[in-house]
């Protein structure tokens, strides 16, 4: 009997400075957070998100700051910027929408307008469902076999983030490459670098190479 079975609960992975959004994300049962150190605010799969204020980003459109967390964004899919509030102050419309049509003519950015923090993490909860949504297609016999695996596979990953500079994205590329924690902490220092770059591959040798002495 072929049946249909959702892998596991779709995840958002969020920057850890984003705590009041994250207490709210948690509240949703469907879902899992993950925290993070991140370079954007969001990652739901291949998706990066960033969520600012009107003022937030009025202020990092001034000192470029947009444009550089924008051209760091390459190694995602897709890139969406959530712009959160109501009110813009009327000599700074035109600034506003200046800025926000360069962005919309020059990338493949999608911006989406939202009223406020509530409704930003309704936004992510449906993004980060709709993401999931696919079911796998799986004989009966299978199916505690592979939630088997997808359970230790969240264990494995939840020991590799905690590595200094291992993110969540990094941790599923070292288990593709690896198999195991064991042939991760084993493997070669070039092989290493493949996966950490040169100073995070530096960085890991160093701790697990430590001896404590008392």
């Amino acid at each position: 009997m072929i049946q249909k079975l959702l892998v596991q609960k779709p995840i958002i992975i969020a920057d850890y400075r984003e705590k009041e959004i994250i207490e709210i994300l948690k509240n949703e049962k469907e879902i899992n957070v993950i925290e993070e150190n991140l370079n954007v605010d969001f990652i739901i799969g291949d998706i990066a998100i960033e969520r600012k204020t009107y003022k937030d980003f009025l202020n990092s459109t001034f000192d470029k700051r947009i444009f550089e967390q924008i051209e760091n964004k390459n190694e995602f899919k897709k890139y969406i910027l959530i712009l959160e509030g109501s009110y813009i102050e009327e000599d700074k419309k035109e600034i506003f929408y200046g800025i926000l049509s360069k962005i919309l003519a020059s990338t493949n950015i999608s911006v989406i307008f939202t009223e406020n923090i509530y409704e930003t993490a309704k936004l992510l909860i449906k993004i980060c469902k709709k993401y999931s949504s696919d079911f796998i297609v799986l004989p009966k016999a299978k199916r505690k076999i592979k939630k088997n695996q997808e359970e230790m596979k969240k264990l494995i990953i939840s020991i590799l983030i905690n590595f200094p500079g291992v993110s969540y994205k990094t941790a599923e590329k070292i288990l593709k490459k690896f198999k195991s924690i064991k042939n991760f902490i084993n493997a070669e220092k070039h092989k290493l670098v493949d996966i950490l770059g040169e100073k995070r591959a530096k960085k890991f040798l160093k701790i697990i190479n430590y001896e404590y002495s008392e």
